[in-house]
């Protein structure tokens, strides 16, 4: 019972946000956010990482609602949003840990040269900065 009148609201507030109701789009986002947060955290495995690809995929159903042809399809579409955000989640990571171990994070480089100073080239210390 419970799951139909979730699906028959759902539907319902899909219509009213697609015409430009933005409460019934609030209280659509409210329904699911939990669903989303705990499909993220499980695809991540990092519950932090979960809100923020939630946040942004939720950021996106909002935008396209009015693109969804068909109300009832609303849950497998927006899965399918939050699923494609997490995986360019996961990429980003990827390539920002490859870059940690190859050494090529610009980032990092500068911060080492402020924390540590001067490097003395023939101990491989880092010196303080010179006053």
């Amino acid at each position: 019972m419970r799951r139909n009148s979730e699906r028959v609201l759902t539907e319902w507030l899909v219509l009213t946000a697609q015409s430009g109701k933005t409460t019934a789009l609030d209280q659509l986002l409210r329904l699911w956010y939990p669903e989303f947060l705990r499909y993220s955290t499980y695809q991540l495995r990092d519950r932090e990482a979960a809100k923020d690809v939630v946040q942004d995929a939720c950021l996106t159903v909002a935008k396209q609602i009015g693109r969804l042809k068909d109300p009832i399809a609303f849950p497998k579409w927006a899965y399918r949003i939050l699923h494609r955000r997490g995986v360019d989640y996961q990429r980003k990571e990827i390539r920002r840990r490859k870059r940690e171990v190859s050494g090529d994070n610009p980032d990092s480089a500068v911060d080492a040269d402020i924390e540590c100073g001067v490097e003395d080239n023939s101990s491989g210390r880092c010196l303080p900065p010179s006053p």
